[in-house]
């Protein structure tokens, strides 16, 4: 019984640990030739050339010290193991500054360009026939309407939702590069807000106070400048690892249909004529 628990252990032991095998195999060969010995002898050698037997109690120190002097190497190796891990949380909490900035200029420059772009369309016959251009201090209505959300889901549904920025979890949330979360983007969500806004106001225009008629300046400032905006702020969001790229997709969509809700229901309501007075400004 003795010899097979010392078989089994010695093999489980070759097998988790190959680099002792050449002390293993000594300490085996030592432990059977002393049970054979004091089967025959009851303990005492019966032969001359016992003798130069070396005691398995030395085999066995030989394979504590094997043990011994793997020891540090294994210590060593698990805190490289970890220290790498470490090192690799960190970069993927890694914020770039640059596009944060960026991202900030580009968010803040989309919102400006829908308060101050005006209302381009082609008088009707009832005025003076032509292109004119009305800013409307009314377009502050969906703005505010579009910041207002943003700030909801910046203080509010952000934490509702909990989704974790790039290389945060449960165990580092709350500390370091972890304080918020990052779904729902909130510069997504107002870049891609503010560009559905604006190009529903754009096609509104066209098609209901235009009759079909495009003007190419409020393609340009309702179409063209808010798209390479929003695109620029959607993709420094990624491209700086504040968000996932699933968590700006998500916001995105969210902003756009945010922004075609409150552009339509303020271009069908709001005419882009002043009236009779011919104001630029319309209150």
């Amino acid at each position: 019984m003795r010899t097979r628990s010392i078989s089994s252990l010695t093999t489980l032991t070759l097998t988790l640990l190959p680099g002792l095998r050449p002390a293993l195999a000594r300490f085996r060969f030592a432990e059977s030739s002393h049970v054979r010995l004091v089967s025959r002898g009851r303990g005492a050698p019966s032969c001359p050339l016992c003798g130069q037997f070396t005691p398995p109690r030395s085999r066995s120190r030989d394979f504590v010290s094997t043990i011994a002097g793997q020891f540090p190497a294994v210590v060593l190796t698990l805190a490289a193991c970890l220290l790498s891990a470490k090192e690799a949380r960190a970069a993927d909490t890694e914020r770039s500054s640059g596009w944060q900035t960026a991202t900030t200029i580009t968010m803040a420059a989309g919102v400006g360009t829908s308060l101050l772009m005006p209302r381009v369309f082609y008088s009707d016959p009832e005025t003076t026939v032509g292109w004119k251009a009305r800013w409307h201090v009314s377009v502050f209505a969906p703005v505010l309407a579009n910041v207002s959300l943003t700030m909801a889901n910046e203080f509010a549904l952000k934490d509702q939702l909990k989704s974790f920025r790039p290389g945060c979890d449960n165990t580092n949330q709350g500390s370091g590069r972890c304080r918020d979360y990052g779904s729902l983007s909130s510069f997504a969500f107002l870049s891609l807000s503010t560009f559905g806004q604006t190009g529903v106001t754009f096609v509104v225009d066209t098609i209901k106070w235009s009759g079909g008629r495009v003007n190419v300046g409020s393609l340009l400032g309702n179409i063209a400048l808010p798209l390479v905006l929003s695109g620029l702020t959607v993709g420094g969001r990624a491209a700086g690892n504040w968000e996932t790229g699933q968590q700006v997709v998500l916001s995105s969509l969210a902003g756009f249909g945010t922004g075609v809700i409150t552009g339509l229901v303020y271009s069908v309501l709001q005419r882009p004529e002043c009236g009779y007075t011919g104001a630029m400004i319309c209150w």
